[in-house]
């Protein structure tokens, strides 16, 4: 874990296996501990979502969960709720 916010993308090829298809398709890559979540739409390429813990000061731990706003700026996804299962 490091202090920084944001994390630092690096392009890369991978094969992601499919969870969910139909027109919002969520993805998942997995390797050796790591677990990255994505997700494609028709208007949109597929985009990683984020999640990351991070140092903050007096050794307090912050979160990013730009995750959340990114399904929700979706019109596709944006109705998605513990409620609609």
């Amino acid at each position: 874990m490091d202090s920084k916010r944001y994390p630092v993308f690096q392009d890369e090829t991978l094969f992601l296996l499919v969870i969910v298809y139909g027109e919002a398709t969520l993805f998942v890559y997995k390797e050796r501990g790591l677990v990255r979540f994505f997700y494609q739409t028709h208007d949109v390429d597929i985009n990683q979502l984020v999640y990351k813990t991070f140092l903050m000061e007096r050794r307090r731990i912050g979160y990013n969960n730009q995750f959340i706003h990114s399904i929700r700026s979706q019109p596709i996804i944006h109705d998605i709720s513990p409620d609609n299962h």
